[in-house]
C-alpha cells in the first residue's frame, strides 16, 4: 500500500487470479500510483522508489529528503545543518535574540534561550539538546560559508558600460562580502551606496542631492 498519493493524483487497485507456492488458486493486488508533482510517494515502510533503466530503485534517506526539498514538500532553511550548537555559532548574537523576544512578547525569563529559538523555527530540540538548520546557520554561525560556500555577494564595478577582460579588465573595485546574512547584506548595502555617485539636481527653487540610483533599486 503506498502513502502520499493525495486525492488529486488518485491510485487505482486490482486483484489478479494466480496460484501460490502450494500450487493453489489464489490472487495478488495489483496497485498503481499516479505520479505526484508536489509530494514523494512511500510506501507505509517508509520505503521509496526511482526508476532507473529497466528496474525500480530504492531511495536513501538522503535522496528522499533532497527530493521532499525540490518538491516543496519541506523547505530547506528548516533542515538541520552539520554545525555544532553552541561552539559553531554566536552565542552572544543569540543570547541577545532570545532577549528581544522575550521582551517583545512579554516572555517569561524561565524560558530558555532553546526554546525561544525552536519557537521561531531556528531549530529543533532533540533528546534535550537543540538542534539548529540552516537559517540559524546563515543568520548566527560564526562561519556560515563553511555551510553555505556560495553565501556571499561578489561586488564589481566597472568604467565604462561594458565588460572587458585581458589587457582591457576593467574593473576598478573589487570586493567579496561574507559573513552572516545580515552582515553581508548590510555591508553590501554599505559598498553599494559608497560607489554611488551624488548628483545636484534643483527643483522647487531648492537644490536637492540625487543618487544615481534611487536607493529602493
Amino acid at each position: 500500500m503506498a502513502t502520499g498519493a493525495g486525492l488529486r493524483s488518485g491510485f487505482a487497485t486490482r486483484r489478479l487470479a494466480a496460484k501460490n507456492n502450494a500450487g493453489e488458486d489464489d490472487f495478488i493486488i495489483v496497485a498503481r500510483v499516479n505520479y505526484v508533482e508536489e509530494r514523494l510517494v512511500e510506501l507505509t515502510n517508509g520505503d521509496a522508489y526511482c526508476r532507473e533503466s529497466d528496474r525500480s530503485r530504492r531511495l536513501t534517506d538522503a535522496e528522499k529528503a533532497e527530493i521532499r526539498i525540490n518538491k516543496g514538500e519541506r523547505a530547506f532553511e528548516l533542515e538541520p545543518c552539520s554545525l555544532s550548537y553552541p561552539t559553531d555559532f554566536r552565542t552572544s548574537d543569540l543570547s541577545k535574540f532570545a532577549r528581544q523576544v522575550r521582551e517583545a512578547r512579554g516572555g517569561s525569563s524561565d524560558i530558555v534561550d532553546e526554546e525561544i529559538f525552536e519557537s521561531m523555527r531556528l531549530g529543533k530540540i532533540r533528546d534535550g539538546a537543540f538542534v539548529p538548520n540552516n537559517v540559524c546557520a546563515l543568520i548566527f554561525a560564526r562561519d556560515p560559508q563553511t555551510v553555505f560556500p556560495g553565501a556571499y555577494v561578489h561586488f564589481l564595478r566597472y568604467t565604462g558600460t561594458t565588460e572587458h577582460t585581458g589587457k582591457e579588465y576593467n574593473v576598478i573595485k573589487d570586493r567579496m562580502i561574507g559573513g552572516t546574512m545580515l552582515e553581508t547584506i548590510r555591508d553590501a548595502a554599505q559598498t553599494l551606496d559608497a560607489n554611488l555617485r551624488e548628483f545636484t539636481e534643483f527643483k522647487s527653487a531648492k537644490f536637492h542631492q540625487v543618487p544615481e540610483y534611487p536607493h529602493d533599486a
